[in-house]
């Protein structure tokens, strides 16, 4: 009965949360909804804990009291995992933009003294091929 109540909780939260329980929102609208979300899922767990405990006497402000505790919980578990989320994100991200500007660095267009070096390394390979040629006939 335990193992049936935590995976309805589960099911529940994320339903609030508008995802499966193995994912994880990805995108900014997800994220920004989150708060709002939980927030309304919080209030419902009041409400339906204030209900009970009208009709019920102490084992019904127990259970309100583990639902609350729960709702605590889960809310700074899911803060920690986003926070844990957000630096993984940030993380790759630099990652990312160091990638790129070493890529760029390494095709960066050749400059005209690049160019020039070119052209005198020519004009040495040239001037040595007509040596060659010169002493080959």
């Amino acid at each position: 009965m335990e193992v049936d109540r935590h995976a309805r909780e589960d099911m529940g939260v994320a339903r609030i949360l508008g995802r499966p329980v193995d994912e994880s929102p990805d995108t900014a609208t997800d994220r920004e909804r989150a708060p709002d979300r939980l927030r309304a899922a919080v209030e419902r767990t009041f409400a339906e804990a204030i209900d009970s405990a009208t009709q019920g006497g102490e084992r019904t402000r127990e259970r309100a009291q583990e639902l609350v505790d729960d709702v605590v919980r889960r809310g700074q578990e899911a803060s920690r995992e986003l926070a844990r989320r957000s630096q993984d994100a940030r993380e790759v991200s630099s990652s990312l933009a160091q990638r790129a500007v070493e890529a760029v660095q390494d095709i960066r267009p050749a400059t005209v003294e690049d160019l020039r070096e070119i052209n005198v390394a020519l004009d040495d390979l040239r001037h040595r091929l007509a040596a060659l040629e010169r002493e080959s006939r």
